[in-house]
């Protein structure tokens, strides 16, 4: 178990020991989540440690080392070390918490300081992607490109390249973000817990790029650093391939390990499992394990992970009211930014391809193919024969001019259809 620190500025409200500081420790598990950061007044960074892990306070003994597998992140003053926190919060999904350090350590008299900046800007493009602003992120990380191009610090060129290929990913444009990450992880990739989130990124990008099978032998064996985040892909995975047994038996194997895992995980996590549920018409579970998610999200603006799935989850919403009136607010900004992306990308491809019209049935069976549903469940939701349902595909990858079921998506959303 690692332990990083770094020196926050103390209050100023009240005398004060010179020779205490205020230091914020943050766990990192073998597995490469992060703990709750924690404040602690100490004489030094290995008393901090100490400190932290005493009776009567939250947190676990740890190996009192700087250099964690995150990167150097050395004890420092000013903006760096608070720029590191808020880093180190938005990789947690504390998003609320992780604006308020990034937005103190901007303007702070010290905001100069190139580690400390890049700390909180990088915080700030994973807020944005994290809440689905994705102009915004995309403005702060070409903002960012020089400093990052001369790879100030491997952790922070490490997390730049993760933004970058997520905010690909969400923009449909997963082939870029593997393309990014191939040549990232040979140049980056310098640590366990770096190789990990490459090999989880890559394969979350390849899930995109209808690739699951790919996917899965990208994250099989699951790497130790980053069980939990690997072992989410590889049940997606599984399902998108109709292994729905196997998808199941895969979250469950990291039950404990998600409830320490970073939020926007947990989300993702029991989304997945909600879905699942919802196959097995086991919509009791279902309602409950997405309203768990919902909340989860709702708390700190975790749109992200709900917009991946709102082509599933809309159908359950729409017929839950319950549903709908707890989290209204919530679910109408994502439904903001889903027909945000729509018109986005509807007018890349604008004069690129006549209207295309599908009859009612092509766009229902086009719709359970967005939710990644197989041939024969699609069969049985539909009430059709699996012979009908071919047809039905076949027409479909036709008239959006495609060959496979991930494009005719990809097609599908860019033109609005699903």
């Amino acid at each position: 178990m690692v332990v990083t620190l770094s020196l926050v500025p103390a209050p100023t409200d009240g005398p004060r020991d010179d020779e205490h500081r205020d230091f914020a420790v943050v766990e990192i598990r073998r597995d490469g989540t992060l703990g709750r950061p924690q404040l602690v007044t100490a004489a030094g960074p290995l008393e901090a440690v100490r400190v932290s892990s005493s009776p009567g306070r939250r947190g676990t003994a740890g190996n009192p080392v700087l250099t964690s597998q995150l990167g150097l992140l050395l004890a420092a003053e000013g903006p760096r070390s608070e720029g590191s926190l808020a880093l180190t919060m938005a990789m947690r999904g504390e998003l609320r918490g992780a604006r308020e350090h990034a937005a103190r350590t901007l303007g702070s008299e010290g905001a100069r300081e190139v580690a400390g900046v890049l700390h909180a800007h990088l915080a700030l493009a994973w807020i944005h992607l994290e809440r689905g602003e994705l102009d915004r992120c995309w403005r702060l990380l070409d903002l960012m490109r020089p400093d990052l191009d001369d790879r100030p610090d491997p952790w922070l060129a490490t997390v730049g390249c993760l933004i970058e290929a997520r905010a690909l990913v969400a923009v449909q444009r997963p082939d870029s973000a593997i393309r990014l990450l191939t040549a990232a992880t040979a140049e980056l990739a310098r640590t366990p817990w770096a190789c990990g989130m490459m090999a989880v990124a890559r394969a979350d990008a390849l899930l995109a790029a209808g690739e699951p099978h790919r996917a899965l032998a990208a994250v099989t064996p699951a790497p130790p650093e980053v069980a939990a985040a690997a072992s989410v892909v590889s049940a997606a995975a599984r399902q998108a391939v109709g292994d729905v047994r196997g998808a199941v038996a895969v979250l469950r194997s990291v039950t404990e390990t998600l409830e320490s895992a970073p939020l926007d995980l947990q989300v993702r996590a029991w989304l997945l499992e909600a879905r699942l549920a919802d196959t097995h018409d086991s919509q009791h579970r279902s309602t409950s394990l997405a309203n768990r998610a919902l909340s989860t999200a709702a708390a700190d603006e975790l749109r992200l992970p709900v917009l991946r799935e709102w082509g599933w989850l809309r159908t359950l919403v729409e017929r839950d009211m319950t549903l709908l009136r707890t989290h209204h607010e919530f679910l109408v900004g994502v439904r903001r930014l889903h027909l945000a992306q729509v018109k986005s990308q509807t007018a890349m491809y604008a004069g690129q391809s006549s209207t295309v019209d599908l009859t009612e049935r092509e766009a229902q069976v086009l719709e359970l193919l967005a939710q990644m549903l197989t041939t024969e469940e699609i069969a049985e939701r539909l009430y059709l024969s699996v012979n009908t349902v071919k047809s039905h595909v076949k027409r479909i990858f036709a008239k959006l001019e495609v060959h496979r079921r991930a494009d005719a998506v990809r097609r599908g959303r860019h033109l609005g259809l699903c």
